[in-house]
């Protein structure tokens, strides 16, 4: 049986059910970046915990596994 025309069952990802979470990680990340403005490579000096434990602080649950998939 289908609910709201979903296709399987499960729980949904923390993307798609707060789409604007991947804007509040790259704001937490974005004082912690380092690297050449020419190169498109970046260098995150934050840790999965640190961006975890700031999202807990916005009463976001997440887990570490988590936020290092939307990083």
């Amino acid at each position: 049986m289908l609910f709201n025309n979903e296709i399987g069952g499960g729980r949904h990802s923390a993307k798609e059910t707060n789409p604007e979470l991947l804007q509040i990680v790259q704001k937490i990340i974005a004082d912690s970046t380092d690297g050449s403005p020419e190169d498109e490579r970046l260098y995150k000096n934050i840790s999965l915990g640190a961006i975890q434990n700031e999202l807990e602080k916005l009463e976001y649950l997440i887990a570490k596994n988590t936020v290092g998939t939307i990083v």
